[in-house]
């Protein structure tokens, strides 16, 4: 079976993680599986040449389309799912050539997220929940959120993409280390959790913070932040993690921290758990369906993570934390304990988007 998988572009995000971490077990499997990016990137490092398919196009270019549909002609693809809006715009493309030329192609739709970035976001998903083949998503909280969701052919997808070992547990030392991996994007809110950090700086607490990931819209202003709050060399950007050293990076912190206004599955959080950090999360999107605050987690609640006297308060909560190693082990374990059980992302795709549709 040849199956395209069409993304926006090759760069560090969970949906995008999760599809390159199953190109290789795929094809093992006998399926003729590749990905389709449509702009321009300057990493292809973590995907294998012979299983990519680069437009290095743009959504308003109207040439960038007809490339799309030429190749979907020339190559007769089995079934192409289609993850992310910009990505669901060459689906809708494409249906809509075929329902003139009365071709035939299954498709599929990944969405990712309750919330939409814009009114193109929406309009877009929102047409395609209609019009393709079948629908999945990546966490219940999202499921929940579309009308289809009754549809027995609607189902949730695993978005655990790799086993993970969890670090040696070690107490905490003199400093307390933080991290965050991902987009800097406003909706990650970055520079509220350096406001944070800065509340537990001025309690007393020794701290390291790290912050990895592309810019998308937010770096000045992270960079800007640090510097108004005089947190040079305690809150560090350092750039963008190759996808392969993400594990081993994180492990060499003690919690994970990330203030999203909201979230689909939030794979990054998914990966510091598993690896044995603590994550410092909003309670939103699926976060709350894997994690407890007090048992695996310390959440914060997104309504008030602007509020200076509620990020007062929760660092005196996460000080306590910190100051009581029995505690901190605790909320360790649990969190690496997790997702022991878990059905990994290439297993789920192979069987419930491939399988049932073969």
């Amino acid at each position: 079976m040849k199956i395209y998988h069409v993304l926006p572009k090759s760069k560090l995000g969970g949906a995008e993680t999760a599809v390159f971490s199953s190109v290789a077990y795929l094809n093992k499997k006998g399926e003729g599986f590749k990905v389709i990016t449509i702009e321009k990137s300057n990493d292809y490092s973590h995907i294998n040449s012979d299983f990519l398919i680069r437009l290095d196009g743009s959504i308003f270019n109207p040439i960038c389309y007809f490339r799309f549909i030429k190749l979907i002609i020339k190559t007769k693809p089995d079934m192409i799912v289609f993850s992310l809006w910009k990505s669901s715009l060459f689906g809708l493309a494409l249906k809509l050539f075929f329902f003139f030329t009365k071709r035939k192609i299954k498709t599929s739709l990944i969405i990712h997220s309750s919330k939409f970035s814009h009114w193109m976001d929406l309009l877009v998903t929102k047409i395609g929940v209609k019009v393709f083949d079948n629908i999945y998503f990546d966490s219940l909280s999202t499921q929940k959120s579309f009308s289809k969701k009754n549809n027995e052919q609607d189902m949730v997808l695993s978005f655990s993409t790799r086993q993970v070992s969890p670090k040696q547990f070690e107490s905490l030392e003199h400093v307390i280390k933080f991290v965050f991996v991902g987009r800097l994007h406003k909706v990650k809110n970055v520079t509220t959790s350096i406001n944070f950090i800065k509340f537990l700086t001025d309690a007393g607490i020794n701290i390291k913070y790290d912050i990895f990931g592309p810019d998308e819209g937010e770096l000045e202003n992270i960079n800007n932040r640090i510097a108004k709050l005089k947190l040079n060399g305690i809150v560090c950007y350092k750039g963008v993690l190759d996808n392969n050293d993400v594990i081993d990076t994180i492990k060499k912190y003690n919690f994970y921290i990330q203030f999203s206004e909201y979230e689909g599955m939030a794979m990054s959080v998914v990966e510091s758990m598993k690896a044995g950090l603590v994550p410092c999360v909003t309670s939103v999107g699926e976060i709350p369906n894997y994690s407890k605050d007090g048992f695996n987690a310390i959440h914060f609640d997104a309504r008030y993570i602007h509020d200076s006297f509620y990020l007062k308060d929760m660092a005196m909560k996460l000080k306590g934390v910190i100051e009581d190693g029995a505690l901190y082990e605790n909320l360790s374990n649990n969190s690496s304990n997790t997702f022991l059980e878990s059905k990994g992302y290439k297993e789920d795709y192979f069987d419930k988007i491939i399988l049932r549709n073969k």
